[in-house]
């Protein structure tokens, strides 16, 4: 897929305060502002426009910073699975890895028609093991709005035969009921079961 534009702001310094700009589309599509201050390990400031197919955009905002898990609002977020992990010691550029990988991954989701999604955080969940070269941790995708998630899981389908698995976000409660059910899962299947598959909470055939 051809890159038509790509806008990059960063911070020129870290003593800098505070750090504001407008970037709007031409068409007036849309408008983001953005906002960058020195904070603990946060990168803030960059921003990131990528064109799909028949103007359907993909559009960015870029955090790299340390998230409470359970204090976000689940409704405009995903789960995304099997994902390779970047083995970078340095955290921007695993996360500059995640979120090519994660474009790459909408663009084959969404279909042409669809004017695209905003991307506003991802957060790797559980910790990193500087030992295991081939850790793929979960990946939370926080979106622009529970209608983009929405339009994304309708039409997830488009990832059959891909290796990469997304889900909804859920609440810890939801966490535990899905991890009971997926150890029931697997103790059929090896208990020679076939053609089992996981639908909401139900194992089916």
């Amino acid at each position: 897929m051809k890159v038509v534009q790509t806008l990059i702001l960063i911070v020129p310094s870290k003593t800098a305060a505070a750090l504001r700009s407008n970037c709007r589309q031409a068409d007036d599509k849309w408008v983001t502002k953005i906002s960058s201050r020195k904070k603990y390990s946060n990168i803030d400031g960059r921003q990131t426009s990528v064109t799909c197919s028949q103007a359907a955009s993909i559009v960015v905002r870029k955090d790299v910073a340390t998230v409470k898990y359970d204090k976000l609002s689940l409704d405009s977020n995903i789960i995304v699975g099997n994902l390779e992990e970047s083995k970078e010691s340095d955290p921007v550029k695993r996360h500059d890895h995640d979120l090519k990988l994660v474009s790459s991954i909408i663009r084959k989701i969404l279909p042409a028609n669809f004017p695209g999604v905003s991307i506003k955080k991802l957060i790797r969940i559980g910790k990193r093991d500087n030992e295991c070269s081939s850790q793929r941790r979960l990946l939370k995708v926080v979106l622009g709005s529970p209608d983009e998630r929405n339009h994304l899981l309708a039409n997830v389908h488009n990832l059959a035969g891909s290796g990469i698995s997304a889900r909804p976000d859920l609440s810890l409660e939801d966490r535990l009921k899905r991890k009971e059910v997926l150890s029931q899962l697997d103790t059929r299947r090896k208990n020679g079961e076939t053609n089992l598959k996981l639908v909401g909470f139900q194992i089916v055939r």
